[in-house]
């Protein structure tokens, strides 16, 4: 994560921001986000967690992490889920399409409207599937339905951060005495470079 006033907010509350998929940079995730507009206005009210089982990847840092200038926040997921909140992997296949012409019976024109190829498709799969090209995610998604208004969930425990590469010590020292702040018992790495120049963690004092 970027080091920013959201970040900062989710650390002191003890708890993980649900976002919206019109937020999501993944234009086709969900998929009826792109191709399903009314679908999209019925589920608008849904929100989403994503987390990674990685935290040493190293375009997870460069697309997520502000360039390895930011944090990676470890956290222990619950047993036992609220009825409304759902948690599963990302499975990564591609969902196909086709094209459907639509005639007009009066004048015999037509358009074409775009749907789905594949039968029996659920709103699971919307959820919880992803185009094969985001498998270096290795995503696990939190999905909260008929959403209240609060910003946080917060049946959820932080166990570690890890600071980037590039993160600066000033953000570190700032992070590391607000979390002694607030009493919250956790353990601190710093991402460094291995000769094969890949990621690895280590402790902090």
């Amino acid at each position: 994560k970027k080091i920013n006033k959201r970040t900062l907010e989710a650390i002191i509350k003890k708890g993980i921001h649900k976002s919206k998929a019109e937020y999501f940079n993944d234009v086709f995730d969900p998929f009826y986000k792109k191709f399903y507009p009314k679908i999209s206005e019925l589920l608008s009210d849904i929100r989403f967690s994503c987390f990674s089982k990685k935290c040493n990847n190293l375009l997870l840092w460069a697309h997520y992490g502000d360039n390895h200038r930011g944090i990676c926040l470890k956290y222990k997921l619950p047993k036992e889920m609220e009825k409304n909140v759902f948690l599963d992997e990302i499975i990564y296949s591609a969902i196909k399409l086709k094209k459907v012409k639509i005639t007009k019976e009066d004048d015999n024109s037509y358009h074409e409207i775009i749907t789905l190829e594949e039968k029996g498709l659920t709103i699971y799969d919307a959820f919880f599937r992803k185009h094969k090209d985001w498998q270096y995610e290795e995503e696990i998604r939190m999905v909260y339905i008929n959403e209240n208004e609060e910003e946080l969930y917060t049946n959820i425990q932080l166990e570690a951060i890890y600071f980037g590469i590039e993160c600066p010590n000033s953000d570190i020292n700032t992070i590391k005495r607000l979390c002694e702040g607030i009493g919250l018992n956790i353990k601190f790495y710093k991402m460094e470079a291995t000769e094969n120049l890949e990621l690895k963690e280590i402790l902090m004092n």
